[in-house]
C-alpha cells in the first residue's frame, strides 16, 4: 500500500565479524533471549507487530522484506502515526533504515561510537589477559577508567532496538533489529545525512562503527547506504604503541 506523504524505508542485514551486508531482512528467522541459565526462542519478525501492520515492499509472507513506507512523525498515515508513539519518537527524528545486525550463536549490543585510544586500550587488555600479565593489566585498567562508554539508551530517538524486546538483564542471541533514524537540522533547513553507532559482542572482531546515511535529492527521491568500519583494525597501530609504552 503506497502513499504520497509516505517514503520507503530500507532494510538492510548486517552480519558480523565478516561485515557482509544484504539489502533485505529475513522476516521469519527467530533470534533467541538468555535469561539467566535459559535459552528462549523469540517469535519470528513477520509476528512481531511493527512489521504486521506495516506496509511492506514484499509480501508479509515472503521470507525476506526490503522496505516498509514510513513517513515523519507529523504524517497524517495511521501507521506512522503509531510506529512514533508506540516507540515515543518526537517529530524531528525521521526512520532512515531498519537494520538487522546478526552475530550467530553470540549477543550483541550497541552504544554511542567510543574512542580510538578506549578500543586500543581494550583490545590490549585482552592480549595481556591471554599471556597473565598482571602488573601491566593494572596499568591499563587505570588508563581506561579516563573513558567513558556510554550506553544503548543514549543514541535514543535516533537509534533503538525494536526485535526482540528483552528485559534489563536478558541477553539477545544471533541478532537485533534496530531503527535508524536521523534528526532535523534547524540552520541548514533539512534533514541530517548520517547517524553513526558502535556494535560490541563477546564474538572476536565484532567491534564495528555503523554509519548509515541518508539523502533526499533533487527530485525528492530518498536513499540510505551502509558504511562499516572495523575498529579494531584502525586501532591495531595503536595498539603496538601501546604496548609498547608499559
Amino acid at each position: 500500500m503506497f502513499r504520497n506523504e509516505l517514503c520507503p524505508v530500507d532494510f538492510y542485514t548486517v552480519e558480523f565479524p565478516s561485515g557482509h551486508v544484504e539489502n533485505f531482512i529475513d522476516m521469519k528467522t527467530s533470534a533467541r533471549i538468555r535469561a539467566g541459565a535459559s535459552t528462549i526462542e523469540f517469535s519470528p519478525p513477520e509476528k512481531c507487530a511493527v512489521f504486521e501492520r506495516a506496509y511492506l515492499t514484499r509480501q508479509r509472507l515472503s521470507d525476506n522484506g526490503i522496505s516498509m513506507m514510513l513517513g515523519s512523525g507529523s504524517c497524517d498515515d495511521v501507521y506512522t502515526r503509531s510506529f512514533y508513539g508506540m516507540y515515543k519518537l518526537p517529530n524531528f527524528v525521521r526512520i532512515a533504515c531498519i537494520l538487522k545486525v546478526a552475530i550467530p550463536d553470540h549477543p550483541l549490543e550497541i552504544r554511542p561510537v567510543t574512542s580510538l585510544e578506549r578500543v586500543a586500550l581494550c583490545n590490549v587488555l585482552h592480549t595481556l589477559k591471554a599471556e597473565n600479565k598482571l602488573d601491566k593489566i593494572h596499568r591499563i585498567k587505570s588508563r581506561l577508567k579516563r573513558f567513558e562508554a556510554k550506553e544503548e539508551s543514549n543514541l535514543f530517538p535516533f537509534v533503538f532496538p525494536i526485535y526482540p524486546t528483552r528485559d534489563k538483564d536478558e541477553k539477545v542471541l544471533d541478532y537485533r533489529i534496530f531503527a535508524v533514524g536521523v534528526g532535523w537540522d534547524q540552520i541548514k533547513n533539512k534533514w541530517r545525512d548520517k547517524t553513526v553507532f558502535e556494535t560490541i559482542s563477546t564474538a572476536k572482531n565484532s567491534n564495528f562503527a555503523i554509519t548509515v546515511t541518508y539523502d533526499i535529492d533533487e527530485d525528492g527521491i530518498i536513499s540510505s547506504n551502509l558504511i562499516l568500519e572495523d575498529r579494531i583494525k584502525e586501532s591495531e597501530a595503536r595498539q603496538k604503541e601501546i604496548l609498547g609504552e608499559i
